[in-house]
């Protein structure tokens, strides 16, 4: 039987989902749901400072959405993990995201405080949900 969604995988993200078998965002209907993204830039490296991280995140959030043909103005929820000081780091995502996700209405928002992610030294994982443009395609 075949999946019912349909699976997205930028370019630059082929090698790590093979490797850990996940896709970094699926369409599923209308809506385009997209994993957890930590804060490496586009070569694979982890910066030590939050914001950085922050800034990497929403660069990798914004080339998933590009690729499944939506923009930034189509993202509808966000959830935020984050290890570390809580309070200041949603500060600086808001931040953050204010440069990103344009003018009001924004997306919902969870900030959820962490002990640890999957990788050593990440501070920061956003999940998001994404109303899709255009047409309901069929899985392949």
């Amino acid at each position: 039987m075949p999946k019912r969604f349909t699976a997205i995988v930028p370019t630059f993200m082929k090698a790590v989902s093979d490797n850990f078998q996940f896709s970094p965002a699926v369409r599923v209907g209308s809506h385009i749901l997209v994993s957890g993204i930590i804060g490496v830039d586009f070569q694979g490296r982890l910066p030590a400072d939050f914001r950085s991280q922050a800034e990497n995140v929403l660069a990798t959030l914004e080339a998933i959405v590009s690729e499944a043909g939506a923009t930034m103005d189509d993202v509808v929820s966000l959830n935020s993990y984050h290890v570390g000081d809580l309070q200041s780091q949603l500060a600086q995502l808001a931040e953050v995201k204010a440069g990103r996700l344009g003018a009001p209405p924004y997306p919902i928002w969870t900030g959820i405080g962490v002990a640890q992610l999957a990788m050593p030294g990440a501070l920061l994982e956003v999940s998001a949900v994404v109303q899709a443009r255009g047409p309901v395609s069929a899985p392949p």
